[in-house]
Order: C-alpha cells, then sequence, then structure tokens
C-alpha cells in the first residue's frame, strides 16, 4: 500500500490522462500526433497544477520500450508523482515486457507503483490519500488484462475484452473491507476496460440510448432520465466491456464504501453517470493518436478535500 499526503490546508488535486499510445515515430520532434499529445499534456499540467497524475492505460503498444521510456521522462520532467494502470495494448505482449516498463518507470522517483499478485495480473496496488490521520480517499488501481474467450449463448467462441479475474475481484473485496477499516469510506476504483455495469447504467441513464447526443446535449439535464438528472457527456461509440456480467458492481455494493469508478479504452466516450449508488464514468482520451475526436480532447481532473471527492471535471483542451 502507497500512502500519499494531501497537501496541508488547501485541496488535492489529481489529473488523469488517458490512451496516449503514442507509438517510436510519434516522439519524433516533427510528429503531430506527438507533438498535439504532448502539446495536450503540458497544457493540462500549465492549467490544473496536479499533485498526482494518473493514467488508465494504452500508454504506448507494448513491446514499443523506448516509447515507454520517453513517456516516463516526460511525464517525470514535470516534476509532479505520477502512476498508471495497464491497458489493453500494454498488456497484449504478456507480462515479460510489462516488467521490463515497471523496471524503467522505477527508475524515476516521481512514479509510484506495486506489482501486486503476479496471478491478478499487472500492478493491482492501493494508493491511499491522507489528511492527518484520516484517509479521506483510497485509489484502488487494476489490472484489466488484454483479451479472453466469450462464448455466446449459440456456442460460438471468440476472442472479447477482457474482464477482472474472481481472484481479482475477491482481493477487492478484502482491500475495499481493510481500507473501511482504516477510515477509508470513500474509494476510487481505476481500470482500463469498463466493467460491464458502464452498458446497464446508459441505458438506464440516458432518454434516448440510441441516439447520439452532441456535446451540448449530453450535458443537458433533460437528455437524463429522472434519478440520473446529474449525469453528463456523450457516448460516441460502444461501450466495450466484456460481453457478459463479471459481477464487479455486485462486489463494489457489497463494500458499503463510496465509490467511483474511472476507465479508458473507449476514446470517444467521456460520460460520468451515478448508477445505483456508484459513480460510472470514462475519462477524457489524451492527445489523438491511433483514434479519437479532437472535440474530446484533454483529461479528467479529480479534486479532493478533507471530506473525500469535491468535484470532477472534464477538462477539455483546444490547441
Amino acid at each position: 500500500m502507497i500512502k500519499i499526503n494531501k497537501p496541508h490546508g488547501r485541496d488535492m488535486v489529481i489529473l488523469n490522462l488517458t490512451d496516449t499510445q503514442l507509438s517510436f515515430h510519434d516522439w519524433d520532434e516533427d510528429n503531430q500526433t506527438g507533438f498535439f499529445t504532448r502539446g495536450t499534456i503540458s497544457r493540462l499540467i500549465e492549467e490544473v497544477r496536479p499533485d498526482l497524475i494518473t493514467m488508465t492505460g494504452d500508454l504506448s503498444y507494448s513491446g514499443s520500450n523506448v516509447s515507454y521510456r520517453n513517456m516516463r521522462d516526460f511525464i517525470s520532467s514535470f516534476g509532479i508523482p505520477w502512476t498508471t494502470v495497464w491497458g489493453n495494448h500494454d498488456n497484449q505482449g504478456g507480462a515479460d515486457p510489462i516488467k521490463y516498463v515497471v523496471d524503467e518507470y522505477k527508475k524515476s522517483p516521481m512514479f509510484l507503483y506495486e506489482s501486486g499478485d503476479e496471478k491478478m495480473g499487472n500492478g493491482n496496488f492501493v494508493i491511499t490519500i491522507s489528511d492527518g490521520d484520516r484517509i479521506p480517499l483510497a485509489l484502488i488501481m487494476m489490472d484489466t488484462h488484454d483479451k479472453m474467450e466469450y462464448t455466446d449463448e449459440a456456442g460460438n467462441t471468440t476472442m472479447q475484452w477482457a474482464h477482472l479475474l474472481p481472484c481479482q475481484m475477491e482481493w477487492y473485496r478484502k482491500t475495499a473491507r481493510e481500507l473501511k477499516a482504516l477510515g477509508a469510506n470513500e474509494q476510487f476504483i481505476f481500470i482500463h476496460t469498463p466493467i460491464y455495469a458502464y452498458r446497464e447504467a446508459y441505458r438506464a441513464a440516458a432518454k434516448d440510448p440510441a441516439r447520439v447526443y452532441s456535446i451540448e446535449e449530453g450535458d443537458n439535464p433533460e437528455s437524463w432520465n429522472d434519478g440520473y438528472r446529474d449525469s453528463r457527456g456523450v457516448k460516441w461509440e460502444n461501450i466495450s466491456s466484456y460481453p457478459a456480467d463479471e459481477g464487479m458492481l455486485d462486489a463494489i455494493l457489497e463494500s458499503g464504501a463510496k465509490t467511483s469508478v474511472i476507465c479508458g479504452h473507449d476514446h470517444k466516450n467521456d460520460f460520468i453517470i451515478n448508477y445505483r449508488g456508484v459513480r460510472l464514468m470514462y475519462a477524457l482520451k489524451t492527445g489523438n493518436a491511433c483514434y479519437g475526436d479532437e472535440r474530446l480532447n484533454g483529461g479528467t481532473v479529480i479534486t479532493v478535500d478533507e471530506n473525500g471527492v469535491k468535484s470532477i471535471e472534464q477538462r477539455l483542451i483546444r490547441l
């Protein structure tokens, strides 16, 4: 368990970045994709002045070691503690490339990370945010892997985006209980691939789930059903969770903690929905690598006070 202290006498600011996905050539001096992505990150840090930077996966592509080292050096150059969970592209080469990257990243004193139990994947760990002798918020970092088999009702087997493993959910249940015993009654789960409940949440919350809302419509309470008027954001692509319910929402509800979940993976979704008492949200994609929409470019800002999460903002960046 990693422990960090909330700044004395003021709110703590966490800046989340996601799906930068810079390849080797994106670090070339004249490469526009890399220039745009690094410019987005620099502008975010200048505007937000975060105390901690989190990343929700797909920093690059497995095996792109130079790109991962360049990302380490770039993020660490701001002198701000930072951490990450891994995405499907980070994981697509298996465990050994991740172990190499972790060893390289640990050369930076700014990097916060614990590998965790290997049977659960790469990097399942906790960061507690302390305010004196209190813990207003705990960050639970979980690996959502790459792909795994799915067999449909007709018996057809395909490879689909993976889900949290049963052993991970048991670890989560135990960890959530231990954190509550320490007084961490508010918890924030960081993952890359969304859990199945994101599908349920959007169907329940949106007045017309099949409609592609504009940014302005997504910010309008009238676009959301009664009981979900505090929702916001858009869904401009499918929710790419595992096709069957892995049971993580039930595990979260069992914990009794006030819980938020943030994921990446789907570059053109940025909605935030309170569903069955759990805040489910997408991180805003950072940069224009791989694919996306420059209208949804930026980062997610989480402000923490002495009582826990004070506010969440999708900070859009126009370059």
